[in-house]
């Protein structure tokens, strides 16, 4: 059986965040929004709402409708945090040894930073898990008070063990939420796109009422909405392979 044409350029998972986000969006701006367009007025917005709910449910196994987009901010907030205390250190440990390469090396090695660092600064998150877990176990008491006395900064190497945990459940709970599979029924195909028309078409008015305010336009713009979760996705390490010949991480 042929399969209808999906009406949207974007993954399904993508369509059905940005069009949960953008009712959102005009949820927290109800009121101007009907007062300038009385025919999105309730039951119109909580409608869409409850077919965006059950079309991640139904079609993408996804239960909640935002547990998705809360696990790629939890992971993007440690993610971020962990690679800036390991650049940091990894920074202190080469000043500090910079005339003892073996020693240098030894401790690199050792925390797992010298065969993890370039993967983990490209945004590999099962590789940052490896090297968080590695440096926690690895980082004695003895080796600690050695580099902590020789200048290395102490509020990274804590910032790197206490993330470790949280970081792998974050981890975890994201890989749970993806909800990769492609919706492959006609009756989902046409779901999304009833939802996609229904949303880019109360989009396209209310940037009409408001085209003296690009922040409310940028509220209601699919392709605008789309574009920053795809982003914020490649940046928590969806896209976990660094380039073929990358430019190498400042360290």
């Amino acid at each position: 059986m042929t399969l209808p044409v999906r009406k949207f350029k974007y993954p399904d998972v993508v369509c059905l965040d940005t069009s949960d986000t953008m009712v959102d969006n005009a949820v927290d701006n109800y009121q101007v929004i009907v007062e300038k367009r009385p025919a999105l007025k309730d039951p119109f917005l909580p409608g869409i709402k409850s077919q965006i709910q059950t079309a991640y449910s139904k079609y993408l196994g996804i239960d909640n409708a935002k547990e998705l987009r809360n696990a790629t901010a939890a992971v993007h907030t440690l993610q971020s945090q962990s690679l800036q205390s390991i650049s940091d250190f990894k920074a202190d440990i080469e000043f500090i040894y910079s005339s003892d390469i073996a020693k240098r090396n030894e401790i690199l090695t050792t925390l797992g930073i010298k065969s993890l660092y370039r993967s983990v600064s490209y945004g590999n998150q099962e590789a940052l898990v490896e090297l968080l877990n590695k440096f926690s176990a690895n980082m004695t008491p003895e080796l600690e008070a050695e580099v902590t006395a020789n200048g290395a900064k102490a509020d990274n190497i804590t910032t790197i063990k206490n993330n470790a945990v949280p970081f792998q459940l974050a981890n975890k709970t994201q890989e749970q939420a993806k909800g990769k599979r492609q919706v492959n029924t006609a009756e989902g195909i046409n779901a999304l796109n009833d939802i996609y028309t229904k949303v880019t078409s109360f989009g396209k008015l209310v940037r009409k009422d408001f085209k003296d305010n690009p922040a409310m336009q940028k509220l209601f713009t699919f392709s605008v909405i789309a574009k920053a979760i795809m982003n914020n996705r490649n940046n928590s390490g969806t896209n976990n392979n660094p380039p073929d010949n990358p430019t190498p991480p400042a360290n």
